[in-house]
């Protein structure tokens, strides 16, 4: 933590001259918070190769009576490629009572370990655990002649659900475990699958670093094998890795040796997804020209509709953020008839839901095309029809997606769409139907371990209590939203999961907010008198995003360290002479809290914004390195310290106050994108 320290004058010097030298003083400040640095944007990781388990080519298990139990697993492995899990489950369900009968062992082993798999997807969890681990003890009971594959295979799906459950360490060392029985039984792709499974539990727990080592190491370890879809498949998870770090010159180039290896493989399915990689790169570098030219290429080749679909939804973005209207109007309608066509599925309701936050984006910017409103669906939620057509239809989209959730029976992907109705409501104040949406999908998503979804539900719900003047709710749901973002070992890291790699976190729009809304909240519920409990709730609350923040920059989950009460250091340490300044930017206010050796914490605040703030603190930064601003320095200098330090510039001086440790505040990435130096 930075400290700046400065001498006190003597007793016949001026307030004056010690103004002007704390003045001083907040130029090494001011450096320091003007130098913090923006967060990069989190990417999309693919998810495993191969995801179902199957038998070994050259099996000699087969035997008569297991063709009707065969058929069922091949028309599971169907349904779940489609993305029907709940039918694929009652399929697998039927073929493990199928082969129970025959006595079938190890392919009930593996029908169960695909079972367990397709559980996973629909977040039943217990019955995932239940189904794997009876799987894994079939396979162990052959002792004397176990089938290394299969029980690789099984590990494998091992791995995903203790991932998906919150245990990436555990997954880790499954996954180090199928890497070693895959060595042992010479299958150099089960090697590769290995290791980019542990990759992503690396990733998962924000080791990127070590995660970006692991597949690097592969894809050394690749150069002198053919090409092979794993091969095209471990460079794509290197590049996006590497794009998750911000290091888009590196994840460019091996996105293209990817996209080489899979032209030359001549799989359509790699190339399209090498291209919509090496699109999301381009757009990270803000060359939105190449990114669209990338998912257009993918729509052409891909014969994936899902995947064409989510190109043309983040071509569909860029247009809207370019105000390109008469592009938007042309998209729509060819996004509306896609999205039509796809199966059932929870990547289909993640699209169906992302269009529909792009449209509620349109508002009346353009004249709404009447082909692309939804016919004959009825919403179970009222919808005002003074709302402007995008409106409505994206209420309509939303409400549709939360009946194609209820039938699949997935609910994670219910509690996405029922957060997004809500927030739905929320823009257009109706607040009491938003805050049942939210509590609805808030209950869905606690029962589906979805902290992503999860915290995302408790801020809008804080939001809405917050706009309805229930302070104490608020803030207890403010808190559960603060809480669940801890609990993550990285916040909101793309896992090994259809609802991450479809919905894009960004640090600084969908987490920063929640901790500085709390503490404007926090200070606001004071009601004028000082509560010593809630700032001191409110400093460790900026202090946690504090280190949220740099965990997120250097994108490295390795802020272990012991935490130690500053308080503890100015009163009873050797530093009695010190106070500490907590400046808070909040969006219509800047709030100082101060500790003042042996007094209770204080906190004062100046009605200024955000933006009029960052402003004055970057013009103050030009003018710094310019010898002939040395006036407009000072002046600006002393705004500053009067918006910080005057206050309690007596009391400072009352108490002996020698040194003063600022606990700084950072500046928002679009003041720094606009600094010349």
């Amino acid at each position: 933590m930075p400290i700046t320290q400065a001498t006190k004058p003597s007793g016949g010097n001026s307030l004056k001259v010690k103004r002007q030298k704390a003045i001083c003083l907040f130029l090494c400040f001011l450096m320091g918070l003007l130098c913090i640095l923006s967060s990069p944007v989190l990417a999309k990781v693919p998810s495993s190769l191969n995801s179902l388990a199957q038998l070994p080519v050259n099996s000699t298990n087969s035997v008569v009576g297991t063709t009707d139990a065969a058929s069922l697993v091949e028309q599971g492995k169907v349904l779940y490629d489609t993305g029907n899990y709940t039918q694929a489950a009652e399929v697998l369900q039927k073929a493990v009572e199928a082969y129970q009968q025959q006595g079938e062992n190890l392919r009930l082993a593996v029908t169960l370990s695909n079972l367990s798999l397709a559980y996973q997807q629909l977040g039943k969890w217990s019955q995932a655990q239940q189904a794997i681990t009876q799987s894994l003890n079939l396979l162990k009971a052959e002792e004397q002649n176990p089938n290394l594959q299969i029980l690789a295979q099984s590990l494998d799906i091992q791995g995903r659900l203790q991932l998906a459950t919150g245990r990436p360490e555990a997954a880790l060392a499954t996954w180090q475990q199928t890497e070693e029985i895959y060595q042992q039984a010479d299958k150099k792709n089960g090697v590769v699958r290995s290791l980019i499974n542990q990759a992503q539990a690396w990733q998962t727990q924000g080791f990127y670093p070590r995660a970006i080592k692991t597949l690097d190491k592969l894809r050394q370890k690749l150069k002198s094998e053919r090409d092979s879809i794993e091969k095209t498949v471990s460079l794509r998870s290197l590049g996006d890795a590497l794009m998750l770090i911000g290091n888009f010159k590196d994840s460019q180039e091996v996105l293209e040796e990817s996209l080489t290896i899979a032209r030359n493989l001549q799989s359509q399915a790699d190339i399209s997804a090498s291209l919509f990689s090496l699109g999301n790169n381009a757009l990270k570098q803000n060359d939105k020209l190449k990114a669209i030219a990338y998912y257009q290429q993918t729509v052409a080749v891909s014969p994936s509709p899902l995947t064409k679909v989510q190109a043309q939804l983040n071509h569909l973005s860029l247009l809207i953020e370019d105000q390109q209207w008469a592009e938007v109007k042309t998209l729509l309608p060819a996004i509306q008839s896609q999205l039509d066509r796809l199966p059932l599925s929870r990547a289909s309701i993640y699209a169906l839901v992302n269009y529909s936050q792009s449209l509620s984006k349109v508002k009346n910017n353009i004249d709404f095309p009447t082909q692309t409103l939804t016919k004959n669906f009825s919403s179970p939620f009222p919808i005002q029809q003074e709302l402007n057509a995008p409106l409505r239809q994206t209420a309509f989209l939303l409400a549709s997606a939360i009946e194609k959730s209820r039938s699949l029976g997935d609910k994670r992907a219910e509690a996405y769409a029922f957060k997004n109705l809500g927030g739905l409501y929320e823009q257009t104040k109706q607040l009491s139907e938003a805050q049942s949406l939210t509590m609805q999908g808030l209950a869905l998503a606690q029962s589906s371990n979805a902290p992503e979804i999860t915290y995302a539900l408790e801020w809008q719900l804080g939001r809405l209590l917050w706009a309805k003047n229930d302070i104490n709710g608020a803030i207890a749901a403010y808190d559960a939203a603060v809480e669940t973002l801890q609990s993550l070992r990285r916040d909101l890291v793309v896992n090994n999961d259809v609802v991450n790699q479809d919905v894009q976190f960004n640090f600084r729009d969908s987490v920063e907010p929640v901790y500085r809304q709390s503490v404007q909240l926090l200070l606001q519920s004071q009601d004028g008198k000082t509560d010593e409990k809630i700032l001191e709730k409110a400093r460790q609350r900026i202090e946690a995003l504090q280190l949220a923040e740099l965990d997120d920059f250097f994108r490295e989950a390795c802020l272990q360290g012991q935490t130690i009460t500053l308080d503890q250091v100015v009163d009873k340490g050797d530093r009695s002479d010190a106070a500490i300044i907590y400046p808070i930017i909040l969006p219509e206010q800047l709030q100082v809290i101060v500790k003042i050796p042996k007094q209770p914490l204080k906190n004062y605040g100046n009605k200024i914004s955000q933006t009029k703030v960052e402003e004055l603190l970057v013009e103050l930064r030009r003018n710094l390195v310019n010898p002939t601003a040395t006036k407009t320095v000072q002046a600006q200098s002393r705004q500053v310290y009067n918006w910080l330090l005057q206050p309690i510039e007596s009391e400072l001086e009352k108490s002996g106050v020698k040194t003063l440790v600022f606990v700084l505040d950072g500046v928002s990435k679009s003041a720094q994108k606009n600094q010349t130096m």
